[in-house]
């Protein structure tokens, strides 16, 4: 029979390059994988064609022809600013490129017709509470730096002699180990806390400044009164507490020394959360003034101006604050962990007399929370802004026509902006909430119950 004649061959199954062929996604993964690489090959072009050129930006001491503009003004001040910023940023950080800006950006803000004030040299801050910050190596002054190594120099000598007696088994290794604790997060908080006047009481830019001019600074005064009366009552209450152990044991040299190198070191540590919990008060009055001046001016502009200098200002002091408290709280951590050798001991003689010998060992960890608990508040208070601007109705008198009389857009993108800020205090770039102190006071209550069942039981 004759052949059937072939078929011609479909476009399909003509051969052609594998190159050609293109890979379909089957997958989300693999879709996103695609597109990242085509975004990745299309960004390598153009960074291949660019080229920065002394050209490209633009010679500022380079006549122009023509008169200058107010955008022309407005450009050169924004170059100007950006260089300022890039000089001090030396790496390649994220973190140290925000940390420059906000400070930038503080250093240059403007307030207005409170200006001519004269600010009074005192600022926030207590004179009885500057004079303890002083003591502590916390505030400059002319040779504070000598007295800041002097102090150190002592921490950590008299460290080693503790160190020396506990291995000779003059003193208890647990509560020297404790005590040295406490005396190396001092001394560590107070040299990081060396550039306190830069943002404290600086005559350009501090929140001593920012006070006099937003108006709170007789506000600041009486809450920074008040948190000095909770922090000398907690270290009173904690010298009190420490002073107990010689009522329970006979007490030698070795453990008067002991017991002294503790308060010492407590002084300082109260010294240094005090210091804390005065700046958490004014940046709480921080907002609160802003809120309160923009509701009585109602000047969105205004606002949003005084906002980008808040959010700021709360970034580049948080940054500060929040290195001492990494130390503060390894000192409490190492008190707890202190509690919890001591009650898992066979031979610990437990009861009423156990408690009275380690209470002292809560009051830190409480204040430590308690300070927490006031940065918390920051950001809380922060973010509890944006929904009351959304409450209020501001006149719009040239808005577009073609917008309802029902729609403010100048109260929404103002909403929007405070809200994409996400102003609070920071914490190694974290942002501290509530919820996050309040689990670490759970776990302390709970490691507390426990420690007293084992000791009760036994």
């Amino acid at each position: 029979s004759p052949r059937s004649p072939r078929s011609p061959r479909s476009p399909r199954s003509s051969r052609s390059p594998r190159r050609g062929k293109e890979k379909h996604a089957a997958t989300v993964e693999e879709l996103s994988g695609m597109m990242a690489r085509q975004l990745l090959k299309g960004q390598t072009a153009s960074l291949r064609d660019f080229d920065l050129t002394d050209s490209d930006i633009g010679d500022p001491n380079m006549e122009q022809s023509g008169p200058t503009t107010v955008s022309d003004e407005r450009s050169r001040s924004k170059h100007s600013s950006k260089e300022a910023v890039l000089e001090k940023t030396q790496k390649l950080s994220l973190d140290e490129l925000r940390t420059n800006h906000d400070a930038h950006v503080t250093a240059r803000r403007s307030f207005g017709a409170r200006e001519e004030i004269d600010v009074d040299s005192r600022g926030g801050l207590p004179p009885i509470a500057g004079c303890w910050l002083a003591l502590a190596g916390i505030l400059r002054w002319r040779w504070s730096w000598l007295w800041v190594w002097w102090l150190v120099v002592m921490c950590f000598s008299v460290a080693s002699v503790l160190i020396w007696f506990s291995t000779g088994g003059f003193l208890e290794a647990d509560v020297t180990v404790t005590t040295i604790c406490f005396l190396a997060s001092v001394a560590v908080s107070v040299w990081l806390l060396g550039d306190v006047d830069d943002f404290l009481s600086d005559p350009e830019h501090g929140l001593d400044l920012y006070a006099w001019n937003a108006g709170f600074i007789q506000e600041w005064r009486k809450k920074s009164r008040r948190r000095l009366m909770e922090a000398c009552s907690c270290l009173l209450l904690m010298w009190v507490l420490r002073c107990l152990i010689f009522s329970q044991i006979d007490s030698s040299p070795y453990d008067l020394l002991l017991g002294i190198s503790f308060c010492v070191a407590s002084g300082g540590f109260m010294a240094v959360a005090y210091l804390e919990l005065h700046v958490l008060s004014g940046l709480e009055l921080a907002i609160d003034s802003f809120s309160v001046n923009f509701f009585r001016v109602m000047d969105v502009k205004e606002a949003l101006a005084g906002w980008n200098v808040l959010q700021a200002m709360l970034r580049h002091i948080s940054a500060k604050l929040s290195r001492p408290l990494l130390p503060l709280g390894c000192a409490c951590g190492a008190s707890i962990l202190y509690l919890i050798e001591l009650s898992l001991r066979p031979d610990v003689e437990g009861g009423f007399s156990f408690i009275l010998q380690n209470l002292w060992c809560l009051p830190p960890n409480c204040f430590f929370l308690y300070t927490l608990m006031r940065a918390a508040a920051v950001t809380e208070k922060a973010s509890r802004v944006s929904p009351l601007v959304n409450s209020w109705s501001f006149e719009n008198v040239d808005g577009p026509d073609d917008v309802p009389d029902w729609m403010d857009l100048e109260r929404q993108y103002l909403v929007q902006y405070i809200n994409q800020s996400e102003a609070g205090f920071y914490i190694q770039g974290v942002r501290l909430r509530f919820f996050q102190v309040s689990k670490m006071c759970y776990y302390l209550g709970a490691i507390l119950f426990a420690v007293i069942s084992q000791v009760v039981m036994s």
